[in-house]
Formats: C-alpha cells, structure tokens, sequence
C-alpha cells in the first residue's frame, strides 16, 4: 500500500527512512520535517545522498517548537518575504544532491494568501514534477488559501494536497471524520482524480506504565483512512501517518529524564509496546528483543532492516542499543508492514 510517511530529520529517523527495503521504496514516500543543530544536518549528509531515485517531500517542522529552531530559522524556511524566496533557494539546495524532491506549500497563519501563490508560480516556473500544499487546519482562512492556490495552479492533476491534522489520540474518530468529509467532498466534486492524504498519529505519545506485560494499542489511523476512501473515490486519497511516532512527544533529553526500555512492534492494525527494567538499564533491550522474537507476530528476522536488527539484538550479534535505536528499529519495521499491506 502506498504511504506517506511524516518524520522529523533526527538521525533514527532517517537510519529508518534509508534501511527500508529498496522495492519497498516504491511505496513509501517520505516528509521530511526539518529540525535541529545546524552540525548534525541529517537531511543533507545522510537522506539525500541515500535515500535513492525515490520521492520525497521536505519541509520545516510546524511542531513548537520545532518550528522557530536553529535550523529553521537559519536558513529562513518560516521566511515568506519576497514570496518565500529564502524556502525557493533551499529547495534549490536539495534539487543539487537529489532531484527527487517534492516542494511543499505549507498554509501558516503568518503568511498571506498572495505569499503562497506567488511561491506557487516560482514553484511551478522550476517544472517540479509534483508539488504539495500542505494544510494543518481546517479553518475558513486555510480552506480559502488552499482552494485558491488549486485554481492558480496550471495543472491540478500535479498538486499533492496535505491534510496534516497531527495527533488523534483521545479524539473522537467519528468528529474527525464529519469534518474532513466536508471538504473532502468539495475537492472531489471540484477536482476529480486529485492527489489528497490524510496524515495523522493514534501512536500514543506516553509510554505504557506497565512493566514485563505486552500492551496493545490500536491503530486508528487505517481505519480512518478506509472509510474516507471509501466515501470519496471521486480523488485519490493515499495513506499517511507518522511512522510509529508522535510529534507530541518529548524530543529532546532533560538531564534527570528518566528513559526506561521499552520496545514497540506493529502487527495487524496494531502496536505491541513492552517495557522492562530500571532508567538507563539498556543492557535490557536484549531481554526485550528475545521476547519479541518469541511471540507470534514477530514478523520473522528477514522481514525488514527493523527485524533483523531485533533479531541480531536478542542474539548478542550487535549491541543492545538504546531508545533512538530502538525508535529508528520501530519505525522502520512499522514502514515495511504499511507498504506491504494487500
């Protein structure tokens, strides 16, 4: 199943991105979220180089306060003066590693809807193959911008368009699906055949506070997604969500921060999360990836990069790791079984 997949650009996010299996690729299409220190530029010294001829989105992590860091504001990508020129010559950057890149039309409250055209026209002069509107609210002034822009566009049929509405957790599925029908309806009634994703995370943004048990958590991302695609066939609506994570949850260390190991694993609509062990005891991810090797939806050490890495954990073949590791193991096991979904 084709899925977009929304990530940040840390260095366990993109180790999964560029482990996933190359014929897995064709199914998978990476937004990249940029944040972070300027030396560990991870987008550039790692995904663009290694991601391969495959697609990819870009675009500035609009999670504070992801949003106003380093390396955002560095290289101007909140900037919509001139048009967003500062966002245009970055992305002129990315086009010099890897020509694969789809821009991205973020809609933000600080931009006016003449900023987002304009940047549609210098977009579309560059002869992108595709380009993405992304939209994170459904607000009057968003739908307008968006609607606008998809009438300024010379070729509909090449916009993406991005509903990023975030974390779904302890919201009520049926609300959320009233209101995207409302304006999932327009699009299909107005464009026929458009590109459109909802992207969103029922992956909980707290670990389980259970010890030595298997907890279970429900995928409610994919059902969401059925029934829209059912109830619009009148656009192509693709899957997305963000690969096993939460943009809610804590990303950076506190000294004192207490880290425990705890493992996921996605099988069958959903999450199997085990935690064991005291704060920094990492020598018990070992314990934890022998028993996830023994349960029966483990999907077997040759399934993807993710597995064999749990599988080579369990028998002391590489090092236990620690969180990021393990973070980076369960997105890209959580990617591979999206994309091979029938």
């Amino acid at each position: 199943m084709f899925h977009i997949v929304n990530l940040k650009s840390g260095m366990n996010d993109i180790n999964a991105l560029i482990n996933i299996d190359n014929n897995d690729k064709n199914y998978v299409l990476p937004f990249i979220n940029t944040r972070g220190e300027l030396k560990n530029d991870y987008l550039f010294k790692n995904f663009l180089l290694e991601w391969g001829e495959y697609p990819f989105l870009v675009d500035t992590s609009l999670i504070a306060p992801d949003m106003y860091d380093k390396y955002n504001q560095v290289n101007g990508l909140l900037d919509h003066s001139n048009a967003f020129q500062r966002k245009y010559d970055f992305y002129e950057k990315i086009l010099q590693v890897n020509p694969n890149l789809i821009p991205v039309i973020s809609i933000l409250p600080t931009s006016t809807m003449r900023d987002n055209v304009h940047f549609l026209f210098k977009l579309q002069n560059r002869q992108y193959k595709k380009i993405a509107i992304r939209v994170t609210d459904l607000s009057e002034n968003s739908i307008n911008n968006l609607f606008t822009l998809l009438a300024s566009s010379s070729d509909p049929n090449s916009i993406l368009v991005l509903y990023d509405i975030g974390s779904i957790v302890d919201k009520n599925i049926n609300t959320i699906q009233i209101e995207l029908s409302n304006i999932l309806q327009s699009l299909s009634n107005l464009y026929s055949g458009l590109n459109v994703s909802v992207i969103s995370t029922s992956f909980p943004s707290q670990k389980t506070p259970n010890r030595d048990v298997w907890e279970e958590i429900p995928n409610l991302d994919l059902p969401l997604y059925f029934n829209l695609k059912s109830s619009f066939p009148g656009i192509n609506l693709i899957y997305g969500d963000y690969g096993a994570t939460n943009p809610t949850s804590p990303m950076e260390y506190i000294p004192g921060m207490q880290i425990i190991p705890c493992v996921t694993y996605y099988d069958n609509y959903h999450w199997y999360q085990m935690k064991t062990g005291n704060s920094h005891e990492f020598n018990k991810f070992v314990d934890l990836a022998n028993c996830l090797v023994s349960e029966s939806f483990y999907h077997g050490n040759n399934f993807s990069w993710g597995d064999s890495q749990i599988y080579q954990i369990a028998n002391k073949i590489i090092n236990n790791g620690n969180s990021g590791t393990w973070n980076g193991i369960r997105i890209n096991q959580h990617i591979t079984s999206i994309a091979r979904m029938t």
